[in-house]
């Protein structure tokens, strides 16, 4: 792993021309800002060397709005991959990581996300900090921006600057050198907003001969989360098999391809991709075109609570719209699975079909869902595309965790040949 560079000159006073004004700005000069990547070294040597290792950690945490508590472990290899469960009480298991290339993470209430383009980017980068990688070997550039007080302490503050996105911050004690805070910007999966992760390294403590924060604070808009170390582990390997994606993640993978944009329309960004066939269990019915939230209400639990009987959830649920009469709808509701599910009654094991499809993301109330309809439809007649089966949509945010219509994330996808 490169090492990082030795101590540079300090950063040049701001200079004015002329030299009645060079010397008004020495004499209110503001403190130099040591280099950053000076910074960076000394942080590196104070929690006990730069380098990557492999780590296993324990512990306690606590997500603050949503009244969870569980344990959790955490697993770095010193090659930048990563996996973290948690057992959460009254919830059960929770788990993300990577395997060095596919971004992945899994919960009780959407099944399994594989992380795609910029959301992909930033988790990696996340991730490549979290294993201890060495901070310019992930981002193009650094910079010290500035001082600050944090807790009672003074602080050097360093722009992190990726490739592509904004740039990160990252806190360092002045006095010792230890991390304090990391904030990065984050992209919400549910809403697709853009939001800040802070993180606050708390209770630095000696480990053998490295330094470790034993509590860690995490905010994230309104979503905070207490964690708290209880114990660190440096292995010299992890078993085989650690990182491995999970089979149930590794299916879904394979049923996703990363969307390619081709283009917009009528506000709303066209992209195309290609689906493998996924099992689902649904209820179809005719409904009136004013009781389709009312009907879904009733379908969705019904599919969900099946699912998680005798199966896995693969993802959101869903909606497919067949056909529309009168005032009438005739759709298909339900959950997507990880492994084919009997049905029970009316509710009927089914599939979402293989093959190409054209996506987009409509952000905003349901009843005004019909605009992404349209500019699906208008962008495949203007391209000659045939269409190739029945529009459907999936709710990726749920109204009863964010009651504001505005915020409300659903995506559509018209199956084209």
């Amino acid at each position: 792993m490169t090492r990082l560079l030795p101590w540079l000159a300090l950063l040049a006073w701001l200079g004015v021309a002329g030299p009645a004004a060079a010397q008004k700005a020495k004499a209110e000069a503001k403190p130099q800002l040591p280099d950053a990547r000076v910074l960076l070294e000394k942080a590196a040597e104070a929690t006990g060397g730069p380098y990557p290792q492999n780590l296993v950690a324990r512990g306690e945490a606590n997500f603050v709005p949503m009244n969870m508590s569980g344990t959790f472990v955490e697993r770095f290899s010193r090659t930048g991959q990563v996996v973290t469960r948690y057992e959460l009480r009254g919830v059960g298991t929770m788990e993300e990581g990577t395997d060095g290339d596919i971004a992945w993470e899994k919960n009780p209430f959407a099944g399994i996300r594989i992380l795609n383009g910029r959301e992909r980017e930033i988790r990696m980068r996340q991730y490549a900090l979290q294993s201890g990688q060495v901070i310019q070997d992930i981002y193009s550039r650094v910079e010290t921006i500035g001082q600050s007080e944090l807790r009672g302490r003074k602080q050097f503050k360093i722009a992190l600057y990726p490739d592509k996105g904004k740039p990160d911050t990252f806190y360092v004690d002045a006095e010792t050198h230890l991390p304090s805070r990391l904030t990065m910007e984050h992209q919400d999966p549910v809403s697709g907003a853009d939001a800040v992760l802070t993180v606050d390294l708390l209770e630095w403590k000696a480990v053998g001969k490295r330094m470790e924060p034993h509590r860690c604070d995490i905010q994230i808009g309104p979503i905070r989360v207490e964690t708290r170390y209880l114990s660190f582990e440096y292995p010299d390997k992890h078993p085989d098999g650690t990182f491995d994606l999970p089979p149930d993640v590794a299916r879904q993978a394979q049923v996703e391809s990363e969307p390619e944009k081709i283009g917009s329309l009528n506000g709303y960004e066209i992209q195309r991709k290609e689906l493998k066939e996924q099992p689902t269990l649904t209820i179809r019915r005719w409904v009136k075109h004013e009781e389709v939230s009312q009907a879904l209400a009733d379908i969705l639990p019904k599919a969900y609570i099946r699912a998680m009987s005798g199966g896995k959830m693969g993802g959101a649920p869903f909606c497919i719209i067949h056909e529309m009469k009168d005032d009438k709808m005739d759709i298909e509701a339900g959950v997507p699975l990880l492994a084919a599910l009997d049905g029970v009654g009316e509710i009927k094991a089914s599939q979402l079909p293989a093959g190409k499809v054209l996506v987009t993301w409509h952000v905003g109330p349901y009843h005004e869902l019909g605009k992404a309809h349209e500019a699906l439809q208008a962008w495949a007649e203007k391209n000659e595309l045939e269409v190739n089966g029945s529009t459907w949509e999936v709710y990726w945010t749920d109204p009863g965790e964010e009651p504001d219509p505005s915020k409300w994330r659903t995506e559509v996808l018209l199956p084209i040949k």
